[in-house]
């Protein structure tokens, strides 16, 4: 299990090593700043994409970490306060 998670590292890692190749030719000096632009551009986006997602989630968090008898979550706006009981 060891070595398939360290390969799988390895393959995000030869992904962005790929994609570093693919703007080198974008990398002269009047275009380099067009290249960070639209990375930047990009990883806005996929923040978007990620928050349009994963943002429903929030809400149920602590419903999501709750364990029986050992935490009461409270209800209401302060639904972030809760008590651990001993």
């Amino acid at each position: 299990m060891k070595s398939f998670v360290q390969s799988l590292f390895l393959l995000t890692n030869a992904f962005g090593s790929a994609l570093g190749e693919a703007f080198v030719p974008a990398a002269f000096d009047p275009a380099i700043e067009w290249m960070y632009v639209g990375l930047a551009v990009g990883a806005f986006g996929c923040g978007c994409l990620i928050w349009l997602l994963f943002h429903k989630y929030n809400d149920t968090e602590e419903s999501m970490n709750y364990i029986e008898g050992d935490v009461t979550v409270t209800g209401g706006p302060d639904r972030r306060k809760s008590s651990i009981a001993a």
